[in-house]
């Protein structure tokens, strides 16, 4: 399966378990935030739904940090580099015109 493949090669547990507590904790300021301007009346299962938002929130950022490589680190090989400060930063993929 291939989700539960690491393909972010500078995830560590760690860093997992930081980014689903850092995005649990930003859902639950939003969750709390659209409760407070929301003027329905709420029922006695809103508790129920806003832990499963939070958790929803904190799996999404888990996911996140183990599948997708994070920006600043295009290059996962250790090959020093030659570019000069000012240079264009490196193609990622191959361009393929019509």
């Amino acid at each position: 399966m291939r989700f539960f493949q690491k393909l972010n090669p500078k995830a560590t547990w760690h860093s997992v378990l930081r980014r689903a507590l850092t995005t649990g904790f930003v859902g639950m300021l939003f969750g709390l935030a659209a409760m407070a301007f929301d003027e329905r009346p709420r029922s006695d299962a809103w508790v129920i739904g806003f832990v499963l938002w939070i958790t929803l929130c904190s799996i999404v950022g888990a996911v996140f940090e183990w599948q997708v490589p994070n920006e600043r680190h295009e290059s996962t090989d250790t090959a020093p580099s030659n570019r000069k400060p000012g240079d264009p930063p490196k193609a990622v993929g191959k361009c393929e015109s019509a």
